[in-house]
């Protein structure tokens, strides 16, 4: 097995890379604030993982990548979260990541992860964000945190790569 070692030299010949799937733009958003809902409905809930971007081809793809925390109020919660292009769900009717929290134990924690490559054939600016709900109105399902209020950074990149 080699080893290469990165210095200056090799950066700045990578820096100019070209052609499919070099990385064209890369945008991210934070939010460091917990965030709740109640709704069985996908919605933004306040939260700021919000991306706008504007392909430079139609041709382009983009990849979409997501960290965070969830929680639920009840040990029978279940969070379901997914990325949205504009108005399309980019997902199934249940998310792009389930937390299931249903094990009994109420306000258990779990990291939320999301990975997805969208080809938006378009060059209008688009706007990547997630949004969840839970499985049942009686349950507060979170994200960004655990119940007690303790926040955690959640995190969307999002990054057109040349086709």
């Amino acid at each position: 097995m080699s080893i290469t070692k990165v210095g200056p030299d090799l950066i700045s010949s990578v820096v100019g890379v070209t052609g499919a799937g070099a990385v064209l733009q890369c945008l991210t958003a934070t939010d460091d604030t917990v965030r709740t809902t109640t709704s069985t409905s996908y919605a933004v809930n306040s939260n700021t993982l919000q991306v706008d971007i504007t392909l430079s081809a139609t041709s382009s793809k983009v990849l979409i990548m997501v960290t965070s925390a969830s929680y639920s109020d009840s040990g029978a919660g279940i969070g379901y979260f997914t990325v949205y292009r504009d108005t399309t769900n980019l997902g199934p009717a249940n998310g792009l990541a389930i937390v299931d929290h249903a094990d009994g134990v109420a306000v258990t924690p779990g990291p939320l992860s999301i990975i997805f490559l969208d080809s938006p054939s378009s060059t209008s600016e688009l706007t990547y964000g997630v949004q969840f709900k839970t499985n049942n109105s009686s349950y507060t399902v979170g994200m960004n945190g655990v119940a007690s209020g303790t926040a955690q950074r959640g995190s969307i990149i999002v990054q057109e790569i040349a086709s």
